[in-house]
């Protein structure tokens, strides 16, 4: 996890097979992918990718607005 200005990125990977080539997150993805893709759009307003690591592996990255997720706790 790491913050430049009012974006913050998280990324996440592992040393597993990776994603299918033909892989969309809208119809292949599990609960625990669909958990991070809802969380990402909608609690944090931030956009999520999908990608294959060169070395094997899958990776998720998550940016999200930091300064926005701040105002709205400050809002509730």
């Amino acid at each position: 996890l790491h913050a430049k200005g009012d974006v913050a990125t998280l990324e996440v990977s592992d040393d597993g097979p990776g994603f299918a080539e033909n892989f969309d997150p809208r119809t292949d993805a599990h609960t625990g992918l669909e958990l991070i893709d809802t969380i990402a759009r909608h609690d944090l307003r931030g956009e999520v990718s999908y990608q294959n690591r060169k070395q094997g592996g899958a990776r998720i990255v998550l940016t999200f607005p930091i300064q926005q997720l701040g105002e709205s706790i400050r809002s509730n």
